[in-house]
């Protein structure tokens, strides 16, 4: 596959979220600004952006206070995420992008 060859799509909020994508943009990006990206399930059922929410004192996490599952599922969801990254950094072309445009491509 050529990187022109790439076409793009929507991802659902909800598809982004159980994905591992909300958590990976938040640990990579919002939390080193101390932000985070929230979504909330409406009355629908439905998932919707809450906002995204500043925290001058910093974000802290304390690992303390999951447990051993939630901690698995946490790694398996920034492995997935990376290895999505990989693929898409292995596409030729990739290396001939711009700065930008990597960033675009990594995130859609």
């Amino acid at each position: 596959m050529k990187i022109e060859e790439i076409k793009s799509k929507t991802i659902s909020l909800e598809d982004f979220y159980k994905s591992g994508k909300l958590q990976e943009v938040n640990r990579r990006f919002f939390h080193r600004l101390n932000m985070a990206l929230f979504l909330k399930i409406n009355k629908n059922n439905e998932y919707e952006i809450d906002g995204i929410y500043y925290f001058p004192d910093g974000i802290n996490f304390n690992v303390n206070t999951l447990d051993k599952e939630e901690i698995k599922k946490y790694k398996e969801k920034a492995i997935k995420v990376e290895s999505e990254l990989n693929k898409i950094e292995q596409i030729p072309g990739f290396d001939k992008l711009t700065f930008w445009q990597k960033i675009k491509r990594k995130f859609k």
